[in-house]
């Protein structure tokens, strides 16, 4: 469901992605998701340069005080595995997640990181670029739950 209804919602840069594999019950899951370079202005990418290909294994836990933890990154084994799409360049996901928890009865607050490496050679401040644009993820994966789009 991640990769089918959420990412194209909510991640513009995101092309395609799947669950490599998933432990039951633990909210443990390895994944692998090609993403696109961003456009300096508005949706799109940036022409010439290949989507960055990201593995990461993935620990959501709902935490005893009914908060929620998401955390990412980047392990050995992700980095060992083979490239999904071809042309794609590697990329590596240091630290991702977010923290969320409820503020009073009907609102949320959330904490988001993310330090990624996207790999091959770009500019600085197109990686500073793409960064700007994933938080604004927060605020879509919001307001489709404010709307009643949320998964269920």
């Amino acid at each position: 469901m991640v990769f089918t209804r959420l990412f194209p919602l909510i991640d513009t840069m995101f092309v395609s992605g799947r669950v490599l594999e998933a432990r039951p019950g633990s909210g443990e899951t390895l994944c692998v998701a090609l993403f696109r370079l961003p456009a300096l202005f508005g949706p799109g990418s940036t022409p010439g340069f290949p989507p960055r290909e990201f593995v990461w294994r993935q620990f959501v836990s709902a935490l005893p005080t009914g908060n929620v933890l998401v955390t990412a990154a980047t392990g050995d084994e992700g980095a060992r595995r083979p490239r999904a799409a071809r042309g794609a360049v590697r990329g590596t996901l240091l630290t991702s997640g977010y923290y969320g928890r409820a503020v009073g009865s009907k609102a949320s607050r959330v904490a988001f990181i993310a330090s990624a490496d996207p790999g091959g050679i770009i500019p600085a401040w197109l990686v500073n670029l793409a960064c700007a644009k994933q938080a604004a993820n927060v605020t879509r994966l919001a307001a489709m739950f404010s709307d009643g789009r949320g998964p269920r």
